[in-house]
């Protein structure tokens, strides 16, 4: 909830699927807020449409298996999963923050706190509509993940958020 904005996630599902949609939201990862995240998912009514698959080591393996990657997180420095992501060729939406507001390609990336902005970025997804840049994420994702790349832009990140 702090940052990945699993909150968020869920009310995006569950717009999704009283709008129609058949999906499933796979929560990869574990921490402090995973039992408020479960009750929320309960409250929502959407606990069989949600997976908490807990700490996982194969992360990497498991992105290539999604269909989208949903990253309503509000604050994200150097976004690994969305660079995973992207060299699976796996589309990303995300809020527009931090690293994400870069990496992410116009259509892709929604202002922060816009849900029906993500609700209808995944539905443009799920529609045909939209088309993710593949190739182009790829190698986006490839100049990001480069050692310098990423210590670049991990400093310029911090050095703005000193600021805040």
């Amino acid at each position: 909830l702090r940052q990945k904005g699993h909150d968020t996630a869920l009310r995006v599902l569950t717009r999704l699927i009283q709008a129609g949609h058949q999906l499933h939201l796979m929560i990869i990862g574990d921490g402090p807020d995973t039992p408020t995240v479960r009750r929320l998912a309960d409250g929502l009514g959407i606990t069989s449409q949600t997976r908490f698959l807990g700490w996982r080591q194969d992360v990497g393996g498991l992105i290539p298996l999604l269909d989208t990657v949903l990253l309503p997180s509000r604050f994200e420095g150097l976004p690994q999963t969305a660079l995973q992501a992207a060299t699976a060729h796996v589309p990303v939406v995300g809020y527009s923050v931090d690293g994400l507001a870069e990496f992410l390609p116009t259509g892709f990336r929604v202002q922060y706190g816009d849900e029906s902005g993500l609700v209808t970025a995944v539905e443009s997804l799920l529609h045909g509509t939209a088309a993710w840049p593949a190739a182009e994420m790829a190698e986006r994702a490839a100049q990001w993940g480069s050692p310098d790349a990423a210590a670049e832009r991990l400093v310029a990140l911090l050095g703005s958020s000193v600021g805040r």
